[in-house]
């Protein structure tokens, strides 16, 4: 995984079959691995813009007290 490539583009996986991902980030963002329908994807982009705007995502971290404000948690 670089910042904006993951490689393979395709996983082939048989029904029943056990997958294990390890997953290494090689890039200078933060990022996550999710596995998911297209819905799904697409309703979690937009949670990602809100952090962005929110300041809880940051280029290389997340900002948790920023998370925890969003959340109706402590305030920093």
């Amino acid at each position: 995984m670089l910042d904006n490539l993951f490689e393979p583009k395709k996983i082939s996986v048989k029904e029943g079959e056990t997958i294990r991902f390890i997953i290494k980030n090689a890039g200078e963002l933060v990022h996550e691995f999710n596995i998911g329908t297209s819905a799904m994807r697409s309703a979690h982009q937009k949670e990602m813009e809100t952090m962005v705007d929110h300041g809880t995502l940051e280029t290389d971290k997340i900002n948790h007290a920023m998370m925890k404000m969003d959340m109706g948690g402590a305030k920093p």
